[in-house]
C-alpha cells in the first residue's frame, strides 16, 4: 500500500434503539462486504469485527485519501441479556442492522394435579 494511503484505526458509528422485547442496532459500514464481517452476541455484549478493503485502483496514484481502511472491532454493552439464537443481521447499502431480542429469564411454572 502506498505511503499516501495511511492506515488509521477506526470504529463504525452506531445507533442503538431499545424496544420492550429487544434492541435494534444500526452500524455504518460503507465499503465493508458481508464476508469481511463477524458478529458475536454473548450475554449483554455484541462484538463486531471486520475489515474495510478499499484498494487503490491499478495505475492510480492517491492524491487525497480520507476514507479509513483496514480492520476494526467494536464492542457494544447493552443493559439486558440478549438471545443470540433469535438474533439476525442484515447488511444493506453500507448499513448493518442487528436485531437482537432480550433473553427471557427462566421462570417457574406451576404444576397442577389432574
Amino acid at each position: 500500500m502506498d505511503a499516501a494511503v495511511e492506515r488509521r484505526a477506526w470504529t463504525p458509528a452506531a445507533d442503538i434503539y431499545e424496544y420492550p422485547e429487544g434492541f435494534i442496532m444500526c452500524l455504518e459500514l460503507a465499503g465493508v462486504q458481508a464476508d469481511d464481517l463477524e458478529v458475536l452476541i454473548q450475554d449483554r455484549m455484541v462484538l463486531l469485527r471486520g475489515n474495510r478493503r478499499l484498494p487503490v485502483p491499478a495505475g492510480m496514484t492517491p492524491h487525497r485519501v480520507e476514507v479509513v481502511r483496514g480492520a476494526f472491532e467494536r464492542r457494544i454493552r447493552l443493559p439486558a441479556a440478549l438471545d443470540a439464537e433469535r438474533s439476525r443481521t442484515q447488511l444493506t447499502d453500507g448499513l448493518l442492522l442487528i436485531h437482537t431480542p432480550k433473553r427471557v429469564p427462566p421462570r417457574r411454572i406451576r404444576v397442577e394435579a389432574s
